[in-house]
């Protein structure tokens, strides 16, 4: 089914077709970190044996390609230039896409500027001056002009059956077509006035499908400034095939810190959420602090 994960064994022989364009049969993970530029539209691959009827659909990931912006490098997985990649098996044979993502808001500024102008989860080197002032990286990051378009960590299509996003760490989800591999901004959510949603920061980086509807949920951390302080609480919604701009409120749950989250589940009548040990220090994400630096572990 369309970019849900197919099975391991996708998985694996599309991996093992695919390394040999980029390195020798001896050393295919010697250029995993370094920068790759190649674009490759529908290429053509035969699959050795027999390869079962249920192993059979498109499976689109993205991940990273370069790592050096004018005189930075950066040195975190995480923060390199991201490409999409698309499998797509038929019968005994597969084609394999695969895109440099140059059609983002971070990628144009980033380029025009000669620098990575994100929130980073590492320090680059050199370091930047956004690694000294506070705040500077965030602004990059504003809703106003986001910068931060540099993500995919989840493809996912939407109840509509049509659009096609790649999920983020933040709220934002980013557009993107599976066929030419584009990017398109970021899904604008409108008509939401009522369900009188906060500030919102992190969202959920892994969405599920409702077991019962099928529509998507997912979820987000909200804060919410009071006289007796911020106020925080992760909030579960979902979207519809009838409106696919609208999350609609299901609920939420107060919590006393920034939980970090990536997965959650549900049943027909219930959402089970994993509350782990792990939040993050936003004073230091505000002090210019790079993200890897910002965890805190909870041992009690």
């Amino acid at each position: 089914m369309l970019l849900k994960t197919i099975s391991f064994a996708l998985s694996f022989a599309a991996t093992q077709a695919v390394d040999t364009l980029f390195a020798p049969e001896e050393d295919k993970f010697s250029l995993y970190m370094s920068a790759q530029m190649q674009n490759y539209t529908d290429y053509e691959m035969i699959l050795n044996g027999d390869v079962p009827s249920w192993v059979q659909g498109e499976l689109v990931n993205a991940s990273p390609t370069l790592f050096e912006i004018g005189k930075y490098t950066v040195n975190n997985y995480m923060d390199g230039f991201i490409r999409f990649t698309k499998y797509a098996i038929s019968g005994s044979s597969m084609t394999f896409s695969s895109k440099v993502v140059d059609d983002t808001k971070y990628y144009e500024a980033s380029t025009k500027a000669k620098e990575p102008q994100m929130m980073l989860f590492d320090y680059p080197e050199p370091r930047r001056l956004a690694d000294h002032v506070p705040m500077m990286d965030m602004y990059w990051c504003r809703a106003s002009d986001n910068h931060c378009d540099n993500i995919g960590i989840m493809p996912w299509m939407l109840p509509d059956k049509k659009t096609t996003i790649m999920t983020t760490d933040q709220p934002q989800f980013l557009l993107f077509g599976k066929d030419d591999l584009s990017t398109g901004g970021f899904l604008e959510f409108a008509g939401e006035k009522d369900e009188k949603y906060g500030t919102q920061s992190l969202g959920a980086t892994h969405l599920v499908e409702d077991v019962t509807t099928g529509d998507t949920l997912g979820l987000f951390t909200e804060m919410d400034m009071s006289i007796t302080g911020m106020k925080k609480k992760i909030t579960f919604y979902r979207i519809s095939s009838d409106d696919v701009h609208h999350r609609k409120k299901i609920g939420s749950i107060p919590i006393d810190a920034m939980n970090y989250y990536h997965s959650f589940g549900n049943t027909a009548d219930f959402i089970l959420f994993p509350e782990i040990p792990v939040t993050f220090d936003t004073a230091k994400m505000m002090d210019a602090y790079p993200v890897q630096y910002c965890f805190q572990i909870h041992g009690n």
